[in-house]
């Protein structure tokens, strides 16, 4: 079910794979796990005696890949009393917990603060003043591409707002290249819908628009070919994208471009040390009250602050995986 969120299905995912894992090991009772799992009932002591161990690798790592907050974190508690164990004395959890509890929180305080609240426009979302003058207006594609990287933290109304935001603008291709890796699955098709239609067009202002579709493609691509309920509606967006480079051939010099680029950016180099969340608050909260700085220079301040949150988030649930797969008896 494509409405479904992701971490939902994972971890419905890896309850049937710990159904199986009972069976095949022939403990008593274990169609009753899932049920008591859901329920947040107690699992019988003999199941699943190391943790995400017992679990096949691509599905333990499905689940922790959506522990982005902490609803997601006590969904993957309940799918055995063994896990939520091996969950609880990793001494790695609290650094994740930690992180995603004040990351989605300073995640919205960016958002409200920051994003227009008459939401994105064509040409300028809003205005700023440095020192009682009037500043440069700030373009939809500059909110974008700096408070792209809160999306995944904010209340679903929210992330629907600015992608109805973006696809309303004129010329929207860059905001959805830099909004992809951050939208709800439900709205990586229709994005990729709208790619595809500029990305395909006759004519264009100039070819960079193009060259932002590609990207918004590569990305919202990367985000099918990981998700198996996109499956169906990939294939047949990957069906126009072929039909289309086979009418323009040189199309494919472009997005052979583009996706090189984008294999080629340098991974990110964040290493969790100490109270990451209170330092970039800190610079977040500096950034806003500073008076004297216009809105393109807060804006080159809070953006990295909205990407390090992600890389933070990211860091510390890397460190509680490689904690949970660890044999059992070490660290």
């Amino acid at each position: 079910m494509i409405g479904e969120p992701t971490w939902k299905r994972a971890i419905k995912s890896a309850r049937q794979q710990v159904t199986g894992i009972l069976r095949r090991d022939r403990i008593a009772d274990a169609g009753s796990l899932s049920t008591h799992a859901e329920a947040g009932g107690e699992q019988p002591t003999s199941a699943i005696k190391t943790g995400l161990n017992d679990l096949p690798l691509e599905i333990s790592h499905m689940v922790m890949d959506q522990l982005d907050d902490i609803r997601d974190f006590h969904s993957l508690r309940v799918v055995s009393r063994d896990i939520r164990n091996v969950v609880d004395s990793s001494p790695a959890t609290a650094g994740f917990y930690t992180a995603a509890k004040e990351g989605r929180s300073l995640a919205e305080d960016i958002h409200n603060a920051m994003y227009p609240k008459k939401g994105l426009s064509n040409v300028t979302a809003n205005y700023s003043h440095t020192n009682g003058q009037a500043g440069l207006p700030v373009s939809a594609d500059e909110y974008t591409e700096a408070l792209g990287p809160t999306l995944r933290y904010l209340h679903p109304a929210d992330r629907s707002k600015v992608v109805k935001d973006v696809r309303r603008l004129t010329k929207p291709a860059t905001s959805i290249a830099n909004i992809a890796k951050h939208v709800d699955v439900n709205d990586v098709i229709p994005l990729a819908r709208d790619a595809l239609k500029i990305f395909g067009a006759n004519k264009l202002d100039n070819e960079a628009t193009r060259v932002a579709a590609a990207r918004a493609l590569v990305r919202l691509g990367d985000r099918m070919d990981n998700t198996p309920s996109l499956e169906k509606e990939g294939d047949s967006l990957s069906d126009k994208y072929f039909n289309l480079i086979d009418k323009k051939p040189a199309l494919a010099n472009v997005m052979d471009a583009v996706r090189a680029d984008e294999d080629n950016r340098p991974a990110p180099t964040h290493t969790a040390n100490g109270n990451v969340m209170e330092e970039l608050r800190g610079r977040f909260t500096g950034a806003l009250n500073d008076k004297t700085i216009s809105a393109q220079q807060r804006m080159k301040i809070v953006g990295p602050v909205a990407t390090s949150i992600r890389e933070e988030i990211d860091t510390r649930r890397a460190e509680l995986v490689n904690r949970l797969r660890e044999p059992p008896g070490r660290g």
